[in-house]
């Protein structure tokens, strides 16, 4: 009986208890979004502002937490480069992470992808922990691929939010770590481009005419092969092809800008 009036008596605070669980369940699987201190989340992290992980236990910590194979000279427009996100704390066993990559205005730029050790949000635009991944010994690892936004996007600005929690059932002593990494744009030739440039032509098959996509750069020329391996024409680079003169069978295109060329084949109708 004495139970049955405790619980009669404690709504409110079953409710609380409630509430408590469900958060740390939920964010168990990934951040909610919206928590990396970047200037789109203006500043906000999950110890901060609204976050589900703010207490008067809970701190802000800078540390060094992003690493990536991008080059000190900058990034090359739409090449895939790997992210690292480690945090560490001494006595925790519990890790969480968002990140995010702006322009200077706070735009998105560049696209994450999913892997086994992380899921994105906001389609590609942020990355977050998994519930299958959030458990370590002091410290805690993530490994993911960022593909780089188009040419022009100008300097890139990674915001990381990571938390570490004790895992004491509840918010408290919740703690957070911030950091951020700021990545130049690679100054590259259209030979540079032609390399990492995701190219293809389409329709394929066609009967008239042939349009390339995915490059942006000025090439030199382009020519058309036979199946054989034999020249069928050649002409100064443009977007679109007229092959309606061309016999039906297979061909090559080869897209060419200085020592450096790509070849896609089709098929004339």
């Amino acid at each position: 009986m004495k139970r049955r009036v405790m619980v009669n008596k404690s709504p409110v605070l079953s409710l609380i208890f409630l509430w408590i669980v469900i958060i740390i369940l939920a964010n168990s699987s990934g951040s909610p979004g919206g928590y990396t201190g970047s200037k789109s989340d203006n500043g906000t992290t999950c110890a901060s502002g609204s976050g589900c992980h703010t207490s008067p236990s809970s701190t802000i910590t800078s540390s060094d937490m992003i690493s990536t194979d991008i080059p000190i000279s900058g990034y090359i427009p739409g090449k895939q480069y790997t992210v690292v996100i480690k945090a560490a704390k001494s006595g925790i066993t519990k890790f969480g992470f968002e990140i995010t990559s702006e322009d200077s205005l706070g735009n998105s730029e560049g696209t994450f992808s999913n892997s086994s050790e992380v899921n994105i949000k906001s389609n590609g635009k942020r990355v977050t922990h998994k519930s299958s991944n959030n458990s370590g010994s002091g410290s805690k690892s993530w490994t993911f691929s960022w593909t780089a936004p188009v040419k022009g996007s100008g300097s890139i600005h990674f915001f990381a939010a990571a938390l570490v929690a004790n895992n004491n059932g509840n918010t408290s002593g919740d703690n957070v770590l911030i950091d951020t990494l700021s990545i130049a744009e690679a100054s590259i030739s259209s030979t540079d481009l032609l390399n990492y440039a995701k190219i293809t032509i389409y329709p394929n098959p066609t009967s008239k005419q042939l349009t390339i996509s995915g490059y942006t750069g000025a090439a030199d020329y382009t020519a058309v092969f036979n199946s054989t391996g034999n020249l069928v024409f050649k002409e100064n680079y443009s977007t679109t092809l007229d092959i309606a003169h061309l016999e039906a069978g297979v061909y090559y295109l080869k897209i060419v800008s200085g020592y450096t060329s790509v070849t896609r084949s089709f098929i004339k109708k």
